[in-house]
């Protein structure tokens, strides 16, 4: 039991270092934003809320640091569906994720936006409107 505690609170520590510490990969000559592509859904189109949607992409950089993403309602911002990843020291994310649009009762406007950051706290997102219809 002593071993489980000491184990649990080693990884405790490791993980506050490493949220608290944001130098992974630091170039002080990095002034880049993380440059970020979105293959799925397309702008506009319709989506049937009976089947998910596949969110695809790619976010690339000289040294990622954290991607987030969101789908919104667009008539009043409420959260649809969101996830956050550390990406720490990688030059490339790809985005493969789905939504699940359960309990819309109407057609509704969602926007899908996709921010990235580097270890340099250079940063950058990109949004797409689309619809869900039950």
């Amino acid at each position: 039991m002593k071993n489980l505690y000491t184990i649990g609170l080693l990884l405790s520590i490791a993980t506050l270092a490493c949220k608290s510490d944001h130098k992974h990969g630091v170039n002080p000559s990095d002034t880049t934003k993380p440059l970020i592509s979105i293959t799925a859904p397309s702008e506009g189109n319709s989506y049937s809320a009976a089947t998910p949607v596949e969110l695809k992409g790619l976010v690339t950089d000289e040294s990622l640091h954290e991607v987030k993403w969101a789908i919104r309602q667009k008539a009043d911002g409420a959260v649809l569906a969101e996830e956050i990843k550390d990406v720490h020291g990688l030059k490339s994310y790809t985005l493969e994720a789905t939504y699940n649009p359960i309990g819309l009762r109407r057609p509704t406007a969602a926007i899908l936006t996709v921010k990235a950051s580097d270890a340099n706290k250079n940063a950058d997102s990109v949004s797409l409107s689309f619809i869900i219809t039950p």
